[in-house]
């Protein structure tokens, strides 16, 4: 196993990188990733989880770039978010590709708001060399859905908590606060819904916003062409959002049954899978899957 740093450029900003390249050289097809950061993060990823990762695939024939978009990391630029890092994917891809040139088929690789960047990258370009998606927990935070999942799943849960009933005995549980977070719950759920988005094809300067990028993912996952594997964490309230948007909207039900080809459920997992029984089930489950 061969790493090497890289520059590159995207837009108006250098970018820093690290390539992975494999020693090992005997697949007629040979295959790549990419892994995609998401968040205030840098490529080494939560727990050092993104190199580990490079690393083990490295060590079984695939090569791996890991990156910092603008703004994040070492990278130039100011203000780093998911939704305008597409762009920035893009260029990585070129990179990739210069520094990797046997690879034949690519897989994009990314943890929440960076499967939402994979995502919002397919709805305004198309790369014939990526052929699968591995998605983890994805982004889709929205204000009513993230408050349904809040009350489904975090009220009831801290309902039947053996911790919380010790400290309403003890006197030391804040009534005040609690019923307070709840009402500003319900006042989510049931407020009037952000209009719906008309999604259409776009010159690659579409503005992405908290109101738009889901519908915006919708249309990346529909218009690509490869195939997608889907990873979640068993306890992440991201991941229920996810699974929940899947079951109340036909579109995405519809487009995760055609495109989603193999499922992981990480029993016990949180969201950044930080233990180590969890991070190689989710290595194992990616070897498996790069195509």
């Amino acid at each position: 196993m061969n790493e090497q740093p890289i520059v590159f450029r995207s837009q108006d900003c250098w970018l820093t990188g690290m390539i992975h390249h494999t020693c090992d050289n005997t697949k007629t097809l040979q295959q790549g990733v990419i892994i995609v950061v998401g968040g205030p993060q840098t490529r080494v990823g939560s727990h050092r989880q993104f190199v580990l990762l490079a690393r083990y695939l490295a060590r079984n024939g695939i090569n791996v770039m890991r990156f910092d978009y603008a703004g994040i990391g070492d990278s130039e630029g100011k203000d780093g978010d998911f939704l305008t890092a597409h762009h920035d994917l893009d260029a990585a891809i070129t990179q990739f590709q210069l520094s990797c040139p046997t690879v034949a088929a690519i897989s994009l690789w990314g943890l929440c708001d960076a499967a939402s960047v994979i995502l919002l990258y397919f709805s305004q370009y198309q790369s014939p060399k990526i052929r699968h998606l591995i998605l983890l927990n994805p982004w889709v935070e929205q204000r009513q859905s993230k408050a349904k999942v809040l009350l489904r799943h975090y009220y009831l849960n801290k309902m039947l908590s053996k911790v919380l009933w010790q400290k309403m005995i003890a006197g030391k549980f804040d009534f005040g606060a609690a019923i307070k977070g709840l009402v500003s719950t319900f006042n989510k759920i049931y407020s009037r819904p952000t209009a719906t988005v008309n999604v259409v094809a776009t010159d690659h300067k579409t503005l992405f916003t908290q109101d738009n990028f889901v519908g915006y993912m919708q249309q990346g996952l529909a218009k690509f062409s490869g195939s997608a594997s889907l990873i979640l964490s068993e306890h992440d309230l991201v991941a229920k959002e996810f699974e929940a948007l899947i079951v109340d909207n036909e579109k995405w039900r519809q487009l995760v049954k055609n495109k989603v080809v193999t499922r992981l459920r990480v029993t016990q997992a949180n969201h950044t899978f930080s233990s180590a029984t969890w991070r190689e089930a989710v290595e194992k489950f990616t070897l498996e899957n790069v195509k």
